[in-house]
């Protein structure tokens, strides 16, 4: 009677297909989950309870068992989810292994066959046992990775070794030390490649070298993602310059290349392996240094990324570099400094583009980290650049002793027509800015000395989550420099403030007064009171009597005098 009552209703009157459809998309959207292998299986399986209509729907949609996350499964409810999805492509998360799921591990594993989509986070002497029949094709396999939980140096995959991998498109190794390019996962099919390799502790007799690398990437000329992370080798000997590349590899589909350095592969092996590639012009080039002694490294790394900026070193010319950005923040770089380059102005100029630089190049920390860059920058064609965007953590930023650093590397810089400061970058900037320094141009055979501003052509300016005072800064020095500098470069048309720090409408209407056209987007933020002790001062300041306090707060009674205060934003929240 239930059934005939429920085969009333709406939803009932729905065909088989549309409903297993509705039943797809629910289980994708559990599925997307932060979650999703540890709900999916569970969560979206409760349609099949609701009536048996549904349910026997769903039994017969094979495509809704195909994802099997075999983390906590027995062999049984393995087999009934391999059993219910047919002959349907199978996609197999394998992960938080422990012994009592081995046998579920290896009913899912028999039908290698099938799969589509692997995701596996296993113990690498564990395949072993998974694989005690090595299989001989796994011709729907699309998508592979592979997470190596043990410390163990074995050889890669050994019993896949003699597998033939027709279909596959995607293979990322994570925590495995690649020895030889031989294994058939690495096959001319592929679209993505992604190794990430150990750190620590394994000697470079377990690294393939650069000529092995290159002559392997030659022989995947569909290639359109490649990162490799301490992949390769150091180079032998000593080099003053390194030495031609053995071959030239054509990788014309090529979007994005990141290679990395590491404690055990240092970064002179990926610059001389970045030489051997030849690439689109509308490519992505990411080099990261951060593992590397740049001193060490610094006279072989620059040859090979200058000729990548160039029409000779891609497939067709990639377009100068117009656009380029000094970050060494924490938000935008974990350590050291990041540079990045396009050839587009609008990355810089519009924070909200979120387009990948064309070049980005991450170099270590050290105590010289500004005169690296200044002289990594010097060697690469900076010309013209109209686009500037520094980005700086305290202690990095335009003032004291790297002042006259960035000063150099911005005489470089003729042509910049827009600048983006960020973070604590304009620290310094203003005074810089309104420094003129003698140069000397040839004119009618001789030279002259020209005195001459700092980036002349500059018009507009952009100061992004800029602190405008600091805390001991009573007298506003970042501000008067800024009002003195723009007064003096009147070429500065627009001057934009984003998410700026301790100031207010009043500062922007003085600084409207002297530039044109001032866009703010009237985000008050207040960090960092002029007087630590302020928030508390009625309730300790008694016990404060040794202590100098400011002017504003009042010795003798405790209260705070808020007309005396030239910035009473700073009160506002307390």
């Amino acid at each position: 009677m239930k059934v005939h009552l429920n085969q009333l209703t709406p939803i009932s009157r729905l065909p088989p297909e549309l409903l297993s459809e509705i039943f797809w998309f629910h289980m994708v959207s559990i599925c997307h989950s932060p979650n999703h292998y540890l709900t999916c299986q569970d969560a979206w399986i409760k349609v099949t309870h609701v009536c048996h209509y549904w349910r026997e729907v769903a039994l017969h949609s094979p495509r809704l068992w195909t994802r099997i996350s075999v983390s906590g499964l027995d062999s049984g409810r393995a087999g009934e989810l391999i059993s219910r999805s047919k002959n349907a492509s199978l996609t197999v998360r394998a992960v938080a292994y422990n012994p009592g799921n081995v046998s579920a591990l290896k009913h899912v594993f028999s039908h290698l066959e099938r799969i589509e989509s692997l995701d596996s986070s296993l113990p690498s002497d564990l395949y072993k046992q998974l694989f005690e029949v090595p299989p001989l094709s796994a011709p729907r396999l699309k998508k592979v990775l592979f997470f190596n939980m043990s410390s163990l140096d074995e050889e890669f995959l050994p019993s896949l070794k003699n597998c033939h991998f027709p279909s596959i498109r995607e293979v990322e190794l994570a925590a495995y030390r690649i020895r030889c390019w031989s294994h058939p996962l690495f096959a001319p099919t592929l679209t993505r490649l992604v190794i990430k390799a150990v750190e620590a502790g394994i000697p470079d007799a377990m690294a393939t070298d650069v000529t092995e690398t290159a002559r392997a990437l030659a022989s995947m000329p569909l290639l359109e993602y490649l990162e490799l992370v301490g992949v390769i080798r150091g180079l032998n000997g000593t080099f003053s310059a390194l030495p031609p590349p053995s071959q030239n590899v054509i990788l014309p589909r090529l979007k994005t290349v990141r290679l990395c350095s590491s404690l055990t592969s240092p970064g002179a092996a990926y610059a001389y392996l970045l030489d051997h590639l030849s690439l689109p012009a509308d490519s992505r080039i990411a080099l990261d240094f951060a593992s590397s002694a740049l001193a060490d490294i610094f006279p072989l790394i620059v040859d090979p990324i200058s000729h990548k900026l160039t029409a000779e070193g891609r497939l067709g010319h990639p377009g100068e570099i117009r656009a380029f950005a000094i970050l060494t923040h924490l938000e935008h770089c974990a350590s050291g400094c990041v540079l990045n380059f396009w050839t587009s102005v609008d990355p810089v100029v519009n924070p909200s583009d979120r387009t990948l630089p064309h070049l980005q190049i991450a170099l270590p920390w050290s105590a010289n980290l500004c005169q690296s860059t200044w002289r990594l920058c010097s060697a690469l064609p900076l010309a013209n650049i109209e686009a500037l965007w520094l980005g700086c953590s305290p202690g990095q930023e335009p003032s004291g002793a790297t002042e006259q650093i960035w000063f150099d590397l911005f005489k470089q810089l003729t042509q910049v027509t827009s600048l983006r400061i960020s973070n604590q970058g304009a620290v310094g900037l203003p005074r810089l800015l309104y420094t003129r320094f003698t140069s000397d141009r040839p004119r009618d055979n001789e030279k002259y000395d020209c005195p001459q501003l700092l980036m002349r052509k500059l018009r507009s300016l952009t100061l992004e989550e800029v602190r405008f005072r600091d805390a001991e800064d009573r007298d506003d020095e970042f501000l008067t420099d800024l009002k003195d500098t723009l007064r003096w470069r009147e070429s500065v048309r627009e001057l934009s403030l984003r998410r700026c720090l301790n100031m207010d409408a009043r500062d922007v209407d003085d600084l409207r007064g002297i530039v044109p056209s001032v866009v703010w987007d009237e985000v008050t933020r207040w960090e960092q009171p002029r007087n630590p002790y302020r928030r508390y001062a009625n309730h300790f300041l008694d016990d404060l009597d040794d202590i100098e306090l400011y002017p504003f707060l009042s010795d003798e009674d405790g209260e705070y005098d808020y007309d005396d205060d030239p910035y009473p934003g700073y009160l506002a929240e307390y």
